[in-house]
């Protein structure tokens, strides 16, 4: 399990694959959330439409064929995690 010269540790390589996995879907969720909430900004609507939107539209997407079902649950659980994270973020900016 040792490395050699230019070469990286299995465990290393292991990791950096989970972390790049973790920050690219926690990036696309960030995305998914600022596109809905300026959309809705723009247009002057409440945003609780367009989130319901998605909500459907997902349902649909993973009814239809049943291979979307797990991606769209990880985005779903994606998006409740970055939830978490600016809500800890703002509790921590407030105090």
């Amino acid at each position: 399990m040792g490395s050699s010269k230019g070469m990286l540790p299995e465990t290393l390589s292991t990791f950096a694959l989970f972390g790049f996995v973790t920050f690219t879907a926690l990036a696309l969720a960030e995305l998914v959330f600022q596109c809905i909430e300026q959309l809705a900004n723009r247009l002057s609507h409440e945003s609780n439409y367009y989130w319901a939107t998605l909500v459907f539209v997902a349902w649909v997407l993973g009814s239809i064929n049943n291979e979307l079902t797990v991606p769209i649950i990880m985005l779903s659980f994606a998006m409740i995690l970055r939830g978490i994270i600016v809500g800890f973020g703002q509790i921590l900016r407030n105090k």
